[in-house]
């Protein structure tokens, strides 16, 4: 049962069953100091020593301790659901029939348990086009392992990037018994090549445009293995991520790979936000960086044959985010201001049971009372008048 205390050591204790960290002043100080920052922060200021100031007290603390009560991430707001779209059929991304195994699904894992009780993420598989119907719909969501050269790239493109999970790289695969080595693509044009159907390779997109190059298409890398295997193809071009897994699962393939030394290209995989979604791309990153030093996500990828990115060679340019220092938050002397919250938006139903309990309690008060949003909505003030 945690506590929080209204300033000028009045010994008035109002108990809460939610974990508030309170900011106190004494009265008539100039700015106030925290104790701690957290998503919810009360301070509660000591109105004007008036008749039934007491009173007014105890109510405005009791109506804005159940305020900072309604506001606690994870206690009135349910996690925020979140679709993680995955474009990759193919393990290790997504592995067996209903794909609840493999790295997609350690992923969602991974972030609900370091997001947990802020966001729910939900995995959605999607076919590139119906991925890049959900982005030019405006579906609110993000792609989980998006290429870093995809979709304009990080720096030019109009989605939102978080920090990287891992690099990873666009191999060119042959058979040991026929070796290819690229050298441009025009090195390819002679030759049975195949990649994945939906997918770009940007090294290769002009000579294809110009008709140059051909490219067969395989509804996914299973297949392009088994057209090499077959020997109905030449070349084929799958990422390191997805070869590694079959090189360590499928013992035939393994043995016959060539992979050459010059690649189409190497790349990072992030987590790719619609537009509009600032707020939660800021949350992911944060989050990202730290699954770069979480000991099981490294385990994870380790068993997969990969290792975190260095979070900070290659990072999304991120927007500064509003912040609030310890002056911008008023004075502790200023009359009638009783508490000051930080919150996380909230929506319409929350909003009208917030009103409910302070009309209810300031009525009880003989008190009315206004509330004015600060740093675009990201607080409200509760400020109380005299009927």
């Amino acid at each position: 049962m945690n506590s929080v205390r209204i300033g000028d050591k009045c010994g008035y204790v109002c108990s809460s069953p939610c974990s508030i960290q309170s900011w106190v002043g004494p009265r008539g100080s100039d700015r106030l100091q925290p104790r701690d920052e957290t998503d919810s922060t009360l301070v509660i200021v000591d109105p004007p020593r008036t008749p039934g100031w007491a009173t007014h007290r105890a109510v405005a603390c009791l109506a804005a301790s159940l305020l900072a009560l309604l506001t606690v991430p994870g206690m009135c707001q349910a996690a925020e659901p979140i679709e993680a779209w995955i474009y990759y059929a193919s393990p290790p991304y997504r592995i067996g029939a209903t794909g609840g195994e493999g790295l997609a699904a350690e992923l969602v894992t991974s972030l609900n348990r370091l997001l947990k009780g802020k966001y729910e993420v939900r995995q959605v598989p999607l076919s590139r086009d119906q991925l890049e119907h959900a982005l030019e719909q405006g579906r609110r969501g993000f792609v989980a392992f998006a290429p870093s050269v995809i979709f304009g790239g990080i720096k030019n493109g109009p989605y939102l990037w978080t920090a990287p999970l891992f690099a990873d790289r666009q191999e060119l695969v042959s058979r040991t018994s026929n070796p290819f080595e690229f050298n441009g693509p025009a090195s390819l044009s002679k030759l049975a090549f195949y990649g994945v159907q939906g997918h770009v390779y940007p090294m290769l997109e002009e000579a294809m445009t110009k008709g140059r190059l051909h490219a067969n298409r395989a509804g996914s890398e299973k297949l392009l293995i088994k057209a090499l295997m077959s020997k109905r193809a030449d070349v084929i071009t799958i990422p390191t991520s997805i070869a590694k897994y079959f090189m360590m699962t499928d013992v035939a393939f393994g043995d016959e790979a060539y992979i050459s030394r010059q690649s189409l290209g190497g790349f990072s995989r992030h987590l790719m936000f619609q537009t509009g979604m600032q707020r939660e791309r800021d949350d992911f990153d944060q989050t990202v960086r730290d699954l770069g030093k979480d000991p099981d996500w490294i385990a994870v990828l380790k068993r997969y044959g990969l290792t975190p990115a260095e979070t900070n060679a290659t990072a999304a340019s991120m927007a500064p985010r509003d912040s609030a220092s310890a002056g911008e938050l008023g004075s502790a002397g200023t009359p009638g201001h009783l508490a000051l919250v930080n919150i996380r938006p909230l929506g319409e139903p929350l909003m009208l049971a917030m009103h409910k309990v302070l009309d209810a309690a300031f009525t009880q008060a003989g008190l009315s009372y206004s509330l004015e949003t600060r740093l675009g909505g990201a607080q409200l003030m509760l400020e109380a008048h005299s009927r």
